[in-house]
């Protein structure tokens, strides 16, 4: 888990988050990311779990993203009301 974790930092310093793509070279650190994030999932459903308050506070120390879907929806949102201050209008042109 170290290791991986090292890993991540790594990642995290070159790319600038921790959003490791599927189509990344990297494919054991992608299922790791992906573990962890089912690993949370299950901590928060109250099933069994190795997601421990360290690996937690750890993971949120480099700002892990638990949900990438609800992550890039909400980038996308804060764009769009940029867009909406610059432009007064939500009318995005194609």
């Amino acid at each position: 888990w170290n290791t991986k974790f090292e890993e991540l930092k790594d990642y995290k310093r070159y790319y600038g988050d921790c959003l490791v793509p599927k189509t990344h070279h990297n494919k054991q650190l992608m299922k790791w990311v992906e573990v962890q994030r089912s690993q949370y999932k299950n901590l928060q459903i109250g099933d069994r779990s190795s997601m421990s308050a360290e690996r937690l506070e750890r993971l949120e120390s480099v700002d892990f993203v638990w949900n990438v879907f609800e992550y890039k929806w909400l980038q996308k949102l804060a764009e769009m009301r940029q867009f909406l201050i610059i432009n007064g209008h939500c009318k995005i042109p194609v």
